[in-house]
């Protein structure tokens, strides 16, 4: 063992410079200086591995600590990879190799908890010490035993009791941690918080997480966020199908504990004696069969959660987002949208682009929401690529472009977008970009209306009105499915049901509903060709115009 330890630290730290295509540079086998609070041992030497962005400045930088299995290519490296591909400097501490230990999950002895803590305060004490760590952007983060630590580094009683007061992180990334043993006082330092938490989990049960998480929120602190991952167990990582494992587990006791780490059985409130310590936890600790493994697209998932997360609390910034979103201070009915849309929000960016194109609690502005719309649609939201590819059709004639409105419409209808297909459906009735063809124009009529999409109802109704793409005309028919559209209040609905319902054709004549329905067309501003026909024929009716 000493041999081997000696074998590591006799070893000059290696730089790797980054190929033509990286972004970031990994430096291999940094020294680190680890002070355990409990044992025999007060000073040990590990290593860990630095992946650092190529950019300047003072960067985010997160703390990865290794699970039981020990640092893994798929796992603590992965995240890493990810994190400086992001902008966010990571070091991958690495608890079991300096000490000559490939993994603990069979017996967690070999590496005591108290090693890890220490370990994860020396990783911060090194990055707070580098010149381009901003060290009130320290992040840490680990999996299952270093998920654990993870969420014991916020927790006050916790950090008091394993001396862990000296590192203080701006947040906690806890991947399918174990919460068994939960601290009785569950203030934190107040730094945000996020689980990530596998359902199937049945070696560390996802359940006892949850419990911890309203705890920790009940003790003051309101910035914990909570992921579960439906249909995948521990380790969800690795995406090559689950396996079966034997593990050394803690699930036989479920324990509240204090600051002078004094356990309480949670089940009956019986205390532990105080002289129990690390006898009386191994006594709760049980060798089985667990399942281990997820699925890449959860995988993915994960991945986009972590960083969102890590966007929406100021430790990563989405600099193209910001360089487009407005000072949100100038925009009080929308603010949550705004500051949303900032952190990367899709959803969030493709509201604030609807509230531009409408003028609605913000100035009329076409171009910025264009601007708002593109980000949003390059980053795969299928509503924002439906409402660009309208603006190229139906916007200012500076803004059009029917070629790109058809890209973007076919690829938000092949993610299911009832207006997508309603928009391909004007295109190819319209010959716009494109051919005339009415047969095809039906049949994407058609699929929006199958999803009651409000304005292929009132087109489809149209065509059987009109008799189009070989369709009998069928006024009753049409009349029919004019009544679903204005059910959801569109103004094309409502001006074709009333022109029905003043002929009497479809419908029995009723000039009173016509003129309730002319009023609600031409009572709407995002329409203003129905709302133009609505106006006019209440004029000719001697009606009032709302």
């Amino acid at each position: 063992m000493r041999i081997l330890k000696a074998a590591f630290f006799a070893l000059a730290v290696m730089t790797t410079p980054a190929h033509a295509e990286d972004t970031w540079t990994v430096t291999r086998d940094i020294a680190l200086t680890s002070r355990p609070r409990f044992g025999a041992v007060r000073e040990e030497k590990i290593i860990a591995d630095l992946f650092r962005p190529n950019r300047g400045g003072r960067l985010p930088a997160v703390v990865i600590m290794n699970s039981s299995g020990g640092v893994l290519p798929f796992v603590e490296m992965n995240y890493a990879n990810v994190l400086a591909a992001n902008g966010a400097i990571a070091l991958v501490v690495d608890s079991f190799m300096p000490r000559g230990v490939r993994r603990t999950s069979d017996d967690q002895t070999r590496v005591s908890y108290v090693q890890s803590i220490a370990d994860a305060v020396a990783g911060y004490q090194w990055l707070a010490s580098q010149s381009f760590v901003d060290p009130a952007r320290i992040v840490v983060m680990g999996m299952s035993k270093g998920a654990a630590v993870a969420v014991d580094t916020a927790g006050l009683a916790s950090r008091q009791l394993f001396g862990a007061t000296e590192a203080r992180f701006a947040a906690h990334v806890a991947v399918a941690p174990g919460c068994e043993f939960q601290n009785q006082d569950a203030k934190t330092t107040g730094a945000p918080i996020f689980f990530m938490i596998a359902e199937l989990d049945n070696y560390t049960p996802a359940r006892h997480c949850l419990e911890y998480a309203d705890r920790i929120r009940s003790a003051g602190n309101a910035k914990v966020r909570l992921a579960v991952y439906p249909g995948v167990y521990h380790a969800y990582e690795w995406t090559a199908g689950v396996m079966e494992e034997n593990n050394e587990t803690w699930i036989k006791c479920f324990y509240f504990r204090n600051e002078r780490g004094q356990l309480t059985d949670r089940a009956t409130g019986k205390i532990v004696a105080p002289a129990g310590g690390l006898a009386v936890e191994r006594q709760c600790m049980d060798t089985r069969p667990v399942n281990v493994g997820g699925d890449a697209r959860v995988k993915a998932q994960a991945i986009a959660d972590l960083l969102q997360f890590l966007r929406d609390i100021r430790i990563l910034d989405d600099a193209d987002a910001q360089a487009i979103v407005p000072d949100c201070a100038q925009i009080a009915k929308l603010r949550m949208n705004c500051e949303r849309a900032r952190a990367g929000w899709g959803g969030d960016m493709l509201a604030l682009a609807r509230a531009y194109r409408a003028g609605k609690d913000v100035p009329h502005d076409d171009v910025l929401a264009e601007k708002l719309l593109k980000l949003a649609a390059g980053r795969g939201h299928p509503q924002a690529q439906m409402d660009l590819a309208d603006l190229y059709v139906f916007g200012p004639a500076g803004q059009r472009n029917p070629a790109r409105a058809l890209e973007l419409a076919s690829s938000a209808a092949a993610a299911g977008e009832g207006g997508a297909m309603n928009i391909l459906g004007v295109m190819a009735r319209e010959g716009i970009g494109r051919g005339s063809d009415a047969k095809e124009a039906l049949m994407w009529f058609r699929k929006a209306a199958d999803l009651r999409n409000p304005y292929a109802l009132a087109h489809l109704g149209r065509m059987y009105w009109d008799g189009r793409a070989g369709l009998a005309m069928d006024p009753a028919e049409a009349v029919r499915l004019w009544q679903r559209s204005t059910y959801y209040g569109n103004p094309w609905g409502q001006l074709y049901l009333a022109e029905a319902l003043e002929r009497g054709e479809g419908i029995a004549r009723d000039r009173k509903a016509a003129v309730d329905r002319y009023r609600a067309a031409a009572g709407q501003t995002y329409q203003p060709e129905a709302k133009r026909r609505a106006t006019d024929a209440l004029a000719r009716l001697g009606e009032a115009t709302p």
